[in-house]
């Protein structure tokens, strides 16, 4: 099994995110400074999980959830993302 660098794992990832961005028509930063965008979200079990899905879905009501490059999540935050992650595969 061929090995790789860290640096190539990041370059990697950067070109999928760039492409991400491609396909779905925006851009934020500039091609020397591309302004990655992320959301955490916290843990906490259900209740957590509740909070989170509203989060989600005011960003998502104003356009900013399908810009984000990474969704981090633990513990009740991960039931959401997992359920995010899913119908973005389903629908897209």
């Amino acid at each position: 099994m061929e090995s790789i660098s860290c640096n190539e794992v990041i370059q990697k990832e950067q070109e999928h995110l760039r492409l991400r961005r491609q396909k779905l028509g925006f851009e934020h930063g500039t091609a020397e400074k591309p302004n990655w965008f992320g959301i955490a979200m916290s843990g906490g079990g259900i209740r957590s999980a509740t909070i989170n899905l509203g989060i989600l879905k005011t960003l998502n009501k104003y356009g900013v959830l399908q810009k984000a490059d990474y969704l981090s999540t633990v513990s009740g935050g991960g039931f959401i993302h997992a359920y995010v992650q899913g119908n973005g595969q389903r629908n897209g």
